[in-house]
């Protein structure tokens, strides 16, 4: 698929599966800055996704089978850390807590 921006430039967006059922989507921009997206959901509905910027950094995200605990692994080295809970009466997801680790090289 090809869409244009304001500016005129194409930007162009390709979904397939591979072999391993995971979905791959590529983004192109208008600069023909590669963007990809790996996102893998196995048998019991925990969710990875890997995302791999123009430069070749990685960025990957994880949600568990219940939905209640996500990381993120930022190419920077950060990694953020969500766990949400459910209100008991309206059922609503909230997050309960978030936990931010910077990597420190010495």
């Amino acid at each position: 698929m090809t869409i244009s921006d304001d500016e005129g430039g194409q930007w162009q967006y390709s979904r397939a599966q591979d072999a391993n059922g995971d979905i791959v989507i590529a983004k192109l921009s208008a600069e023909a800055n590669l963007t990809t997206y790996r996102d893998h959901t196995d048998s019991t509905r925990a969710y990875t996704s890997t995302i791999t910027d123009p430069t070749g950094a990685q960025t990957r995200y994880s949600r568990s089978a219940d939905g209640l605990t996500v990381r993120q692994a930022l190419s920077c080295g950060m990694s953020l850390f969500y766990h949400y809970d459910l209100d008991a009466e309206y059922k609503f997801e909230f997050i309960r807590q978030i936990i931010r680790l910077t990597l420190l090289i010495h």
